[in-house]
């Protein structure tokens, strides 16, 4: 009797207890919080690492974790060999220590994990490929899935310039020049990621431009004969001397995989720049003013130019306006012509002026004569001019517009 009597007793309270769980569960109206795992959302390392000198090689994870960032507790990199072989165990840190203890790291506690190692120190001196393995863990326990990526363990050599050829001078309005760069390499040019130029102020460390330099065989467009041979080449044109002219250094530069960087000397060139013209101008022979005060007529005048280092030389096209009475229109100041394609807007005349095509050289601008007692009737004269962007200036072109 006493057996059934605790059986009833022992039975009646863990319905109890299941009830009054189910009743908590029901008050809340939220499901119980199941546990996720963080997820490793990108690395960002450099697959090749140098072993010829003391250089850190930074390696970032970006980790999300479904309660937060604040809930990682660690992240985990192991690098090993192809065949197994652990070379390095450590980890990664989300502290903003860039430089003290030195992990690289850049904003603490934005879920981008970083460290920093050196191939020759950390790993090892054996040339080969190796493995790097990363994974999160947080604070309850969960992790996340392995995430791998392959680096390249190598030696970096300074490249060799067997030869550069360049034109001293870039003249005005020429259809090609080129620049050309013969390389060796130790290891052959499946070394070289990128060859390219700087252009410099003569004498100066004033940098203007880099451009590349192409080993693609594509003479037409970048000037190089054979693909994939030691000579990497470029291309120019009298549109390189856009705002240029004057004496210019150029420097050539090649990056090796592992991110080493081999200058050349300095080299001069002269770029020549000269002045553009005005090839055509669209101006009505006259307007008649509107019979109604306070109505405009409206006009396209138009100005084609042509500049020998192409339409980027090109600063400004305007025009000044002289009245019958001999006064300048617009306080004197000049009009400006666009080539911009866009439609013409009554609200916004002097930019969307009415110009027919973006970029084709035909510069617009729409005069709006006006009925009211400031228009002066007669004769006006127009003059037309194109700055480039060194300071050459087009000789005077002259029209006239009859006002009646």
């Amino acid at each position: 009797m006493l057996r059934i009597k605790i059986k009833i007793i022992v039975a009646y309270c863990t319905i109890i207890a299941l009830l009054t769980t189910f009743q908590m569960c029901s008050d809340t109206g939220k499901d119980p919080i199941v546990e996720e795992n963080p997820v490793i959302e990108l690395i960002n390392l450099n697959s090749n690492w140098n072993l010829a000198e003391m250089s850190y090689n930074k390696v970032e994870a970006k980790i999300l974790d479904p309660q937060g960032v604040e809930n990682i507790d660690s992240v985990a990199i192991r690098i090993f060999t192809l065949d197994e072989e652990i070379m390095l165990i450590d980890r990664l840190y989300d502290d903003g220590a860039y430089y003290y203890p030195d992990d690289g790291d850049v904003i603490a506690g934005d879920g981008v994990f970083s460290n920093r190692f050196d191939a020759a120190t950390d790993i090892g001196k054996t040339v080969g490929d190796y493995k790097v393995e990363i994974q999160a863990f947080d604070f309850d326990g969960n992790q996340s899935e392995i995430s791998d990526t392959t680096i390249h363990l190598g030696y970096s050599y300074t490249v060799e310039f067997v030869n550069i050829q360049k034109p001293d001078t870039l003249k005005s309005g020429t259809v090609a020049e080129y620049l050309y760069v013969a390389l060796r390499h130790p290891e052959g040019l499946k070394a070289i990621k990128d060859v390219s130029f700087n252009l410099y102020v003569n004498n100066s460390t004033a940098l203007l431009k880099t451009m590349a330099m192409f080993n693609d065989g594509n003479f037409e467009n970048t000037g190089d004969l054979i693909a994939a041979d030691s000579i990497f080449s470029f291309k120019m044109d009298s549109s390189f001397a856009a705002g240029l002219k004057g004496l210019y250094d150029l420097e050539f530069t090649v990056t090796d995989e592992f991110g080493s960087i081999t200058k050349s000397g300095k080299f001069d060139i002269f770029l020549e720049n000269k002045v553009g013209r005005i090839l055509e101008l669209t101006v009505p022979d006259q307007m008649t003013l509107p019979a109604t005060e306070g109505q405009y007529t409206r006009a396209l005048l138009t100005a084609h130019i042509t500049d020998p280092q192409g339409l980027s030389d090109v600063d400004s096209v305007y025009f000044f306006s002289l009245k019958p009475n001999g006064e300048y229109a617009n306080d004197s100041n000049p009009f400006i012509l666009i080539d911009n394609g866009k439609p013409f807007n009554i609200m916004n005349p002097y930019d969307e002026t009415g110009d027919i095509r973006a970029g084709d050289g035909i510069y617009s601008f729409s005069l709006l004569l006006y009925n009211n007692p400031q228009t002066v009737i007669g004769a006006y004269v127009f003059t037309f001019y194109m700055r480039d962007k060194v300071g050459n200036l087009t000789a005077v072109k002259t029209d006239s517009l009859e006002v009646n």
